[in-house]
């Protein structure tokens, strides 16, 4: 009889195993760092233990002495195993199309966030700004205009323009001259294109939580806006954010499908009728440690081009307080206003700028 009651064991010993791996399923927490760990929940752990010890003891099951204490000193590893098989579910339904958050640097300038000679200034922005290889001068503008609060990146104000990889060696090559130069420029391993901009905004992300661990606040922009730094750095001193995305934010909006559109998206691209929300990619600021956040979550979060919305899927993903926050004065349109001044006071971001439009709000004379 004992081949009859091995056998019962084992289908109740694979019956158990199941039956709590479907029943309960697994726990992924997203740690500190961004990481995931899996963990069965305690008190499923002790429901584990205590059942597992009646069913040892059941009259049901009539093992002997030695089957017995095989299967009481079982449950840790039936626990393991559990854990195992739970891994093993998350590997096999991981992400296949989410962005990844280790893309490699060709051109670092890892040293823009050194606080060189005075060590105690604090840094209280750090601004990303998307750019096109071909568009040196109104880089040039910027440089002299709202960036100069900078002061060649030796401020409490810090910056970066974000590059993929150009069409030719001779732009690349340029670009590393431009690098040289000025020391303002990241350029990483993918393709530099339209579509190609949530693997920028991820990757600049990555490179300034790593480089510039002291910074208080993380802005992305592009290089057609005019960009109020004083007035950003005062706003944000008044309601400094924390697990927040901020700017000019539509907190309902869904995808265009009309092919037409330069913001079409598919179905197969996304299928959801409406966004999370999201804030413009024109100029939103967010904390350190929600752009540390969103780096690290990236690849749990399935791609989508468009760069904005992508933020805030990614927001959504880590729940738990991360949210937008629409805030006045940041514009994703051109402010209309005849009165130069106000872009020097009232008016935090604004689009579709030209060069000398910026070169005229800089030199305009404005009380202050």
């Amino acid at each position: 009889m004992k081949p009859i009651y091995k056998r019962i064991s084992m289908f109740i010993i694979l019956f158990f195993f199941c039956a709590v791996a479907y029943y309960f399923g697994y726990t992924s927490v997203l740690t500190k760092d961004g990481s995931r760990n899996l963990h069965l929940p305690d008190s499923v752990l002790k429901a584990l233990t205590s059942n597992w010890q009646k069913l040892s003891q059941s009259k049901l099951v009539k093992l002997n002495a030695t089957a017995s204490k095989t299967m009481a000193t079982s449950t840790s590893e039936i626990v393991k195993a559990i854990k195992t098989a739970a891994l093993s579910k998350q590997i096999k339904n991981s992400c296949k199309n989410c962005v990844p958050n280790n893309i490699p640097i060709i051109v670092e300038n890892r040293d823009i966030c050194k606080r060189h000679k005075d060590p105690s200034i604090q840094l209280d922005l750090f601004v990303i700004i998307f750019t096109q290889f071909k568009l040196k001068k109104q880089r040039d503008t910027i440089r002299n205009t709202w960036l100069n609060h900078s002061r060649n990146n030796t401020s409490n104000v810090r910056y970066a323009f974000a590059f993929g990889r150009l069409p030719t060696d001779a732009d690349d090559t340029m670009l590393s001259k431009e690098a040289n130069i000025y020391k303002d420029i990241v350029q990483a391993d993918f393709k530099d294109s339209y579509r190609n901009l949530t693997f920028k905004t991820i990757t600049m992300l990555g490179w300034v939580s790593r480089h510039c661990p002291h910074v208080k606040h993380v802005m992305k922009t592009d290089d057609d806006m005019w960009v109020n730094i004083p007035r950003i750095i005062e706003t944000f001193k008044e309601q400094p954010l924390h697990k927040t995305v901020a700017g000019c934010c539509p907190l309902s909006a869904g995808p265009i499908r009309s092919k037409e559109s330069k913001w079409y998206v598919s179905y197969e691209e996304y299928s959801r009728d409406s966004y999370p929300g999201f804030c413009s990619g024109t100029g939103y600021v967010m904390d350190l440690y929600t752009a540390t956040n969103i780096h690290n979550v990236s690849v749990y979060v399935p791609f989508l081009y468009l760069e904005d919305v992508y933020i805030s899927l990614c927001i959504e993903y880590l729940g738990n307080g991360f949210h937008l926050q629409p805030i006045h004065g940041f514009y994703n349109s051109r402010y209309n206003t005849n009165n130069l001044c106000d872009f020097r006071t009232s008016v935090l971001t604004s689009h579709y700028m030209s060069i000398n439009a910026i070169q005229d709000i800089w030199n305009a004379k404005c009380k202050r």
